[in-house]
């Protein structure tokens, strides 16, 4: 569900612009989003060739549907960031 759906360069900098986040906190996602922007592409052809059964379906969609529901939650537990300055000592 995540894994297959990289966000674009220009979303990654747009949510920096945004956010006041430092680059560092987007260095995951902007990797995955230049080096393998393709890869929906590529999960789909490999669920195309597997041979799934009725049974692998159902648990595909139990784990899908755990998936987004404990990323609902992840993001439901967001606090806003605040910037704080650091003393010099």
């Amino acid at each position: 569900m995540l894994e297959g759906n990289a966000p674009s360069v220009a979303l990654i900098d747009d949510l920096r612009t945004r956010t006041g986040l430092p680059e560092s906190a987007f260095r995951t996602l902007r990797l995955h989003a230049v080096v393998d922007p393709d890869h929906q592409a590529a999960l789909d052809t490999l669920f195309d060739e597997l041979p799934i059964d009725d049974g692998h379906e159902t648990l595909i969609a139990v784990s899908a549907a755990h998936t987004g529901a404990s990323f609902a939650f992840c993001l439901a537990e967001l606090q806003p960031w605040t910037r704080t300055l650091r003393k010099s000592a």
